[in-house]
């Protein structure tokens, strides 16, 4: 099987992930409060490679996933 990417780099070769879905939303109690996260699935990866976030940053930089 042949994948064809594309991606923009940056002139410092670097270039700019997007999340493309929020999966699950979770709430980490902890002692003094709880941390809303969510689990993000990005551009140009797998499902293999999702991660958790702060809910807050997620809202605050990706609102229309939202």
């Amino acid at each position: 099987m042949r994948w064809a990417l594309t991606i923009d780099l940056k002139e410092d070769i670097t270039y700019m992930e997007q999340p493309i879905q929020i999966l699950e939303h979770k709430v980490n109690v902890m002692r003094n409060g709880e941390i809303p996260s969510v689990l993000v699935k990005w551009q140009h990866h797998g499902d293999k490679e999702l991660t958790y976030g702060l809910e807050s940053y997620m809202r605050e930089h990706f609102h229309d996933l939202f």
